[in-house]
């Protein structure tokens, strides 16, 4: 197993630097997958049952552009995280990510899992675990983790400003590996800059877990854009853009609480919600944002 092969896709968008460095560090020669393309996409639809969402589609794409080149895919299992008492679960695809790239990708090398599940262990667990899988006995792994976590660190966070005078502020609420890649969202945040408008993201406000509807869903990552929803709220955007992948199972839910909290608490910002899928067109796109963003300059109190 001398190079690990990690796909740029779904959640390597969060974790990607720390998944790279800790491989490194034991030793081993990581690649990472090249950035989406159409190739990628067109070549994860052919393999995929249709009722994936486009994430999972195109993670297989990554998959199948890494395989012949590497001596081992890392994929993580991402279970369970506790938080705040209570346990949070991934979604679906991120549950048996491993199992369904088996499933459907023909004469793969080894997979190598990092299964975090804190009903069974912590985090720490998880890696000391990969740590084996991959040959690393000792505690070599615990510095390598360490050193990791270091290197990642966390991005210093923009600071939205309500004040600021170039253009509309728009709450960005999506998962990361679809607002960050290009060719899924089609380029939604540069598509709204051009059409005069700020995108403001998760990362750009303070996150308001305190100001969470009574009862939430169990789904972790479904929890970080509720709230982050309602820091933006907090913050003063105006307008609220809620950017999901068709067939994702969890969205449905998600969007509709963050729609409700926007009514309580800002009924004054207008929410549109934009889903892609492989047949999403660029032109109708760029047709509803810039729709989005007149109604918000022209109309303050209109709701979409």
């Amino acid at each position: 197993m001398g190079t690990i092969g990690i796909c740029r896709a779904l959640h390597a968008y969060d974790s990607l630097a720390l998944w790279q460095g800790f491989i490194e560090r034991l030793g081993f020669r990581v690649l990472v997958s090249e950035p989406t393309d159409r190739e990628m996409v067109d070549a994860g639809v052919r393999i995929a049952p249709a009722e994936l969402c486009l994430p999972a589609k195109v993670f297989l794409g990554h998959v199948l552009s890494l395989k012949g080149t590497v001596d081992a895919l890392f994929i993580p299992r991402l279970v369970c995280r506790k938080m705040d008492g209570d346990r949070f679960f991934g979604c679906p695809k991120t549950l048996a990510l491993p199992d369904m790239t088996r499933a459907l990708v023909e004469d793969l090398p080894p997979i190598v899992e990092l299964c975090v599940d804190e009903r069974e262990g912590s985090e720490d667990k998880a890696y000391r675990e990969l740590a084996a899988a991959l040959g690393s006995n000792g505690r070599r792994w615990k510095a390598a983790l360490r050193e990791a976590r270091a290197a990642a660190g966390e991005a210093a966070a923009r600071v939205f400003s309500d004040e600021a005078d170039d253009g509309p502020a728009i709450g960005v609420i999506g998962h990361s590996y679809l607002l960050r890649d290009k060719v899924l969202s089609l380029d939604l945040l540069g598509k709204l800059e051009k059409v005069g408008a700020r995108a403001v993201l998760a990362e750009d406000v303070a996150a308001r877990p305190d100001l969470r509807p009574e009862f939430v869903p169990n789904w972790n990552f479904e929890l970080e854009l509720i709230d982050a929803g309602a820091g933006m709220l907090e913050a003063g955007v105006d307008g609220l853009l809620l950017a999901s992948s068709f067939a994702c199972g969890t969205s449905a839910v998600t969007n509709d609480i963050i729609r409700r909290m926007a009514r309580q608490r800002a009924s004054h910002v207008p929410v549109l919600e934009v889903f892609f899928d492989e047949h999403s067109a660029e032109a109708g796109l760029v047709t509803r944002l810039e729709s989005f963003v007149d109604l918000i300059r022209m109309r303050g109190e209109v709701r979409v």
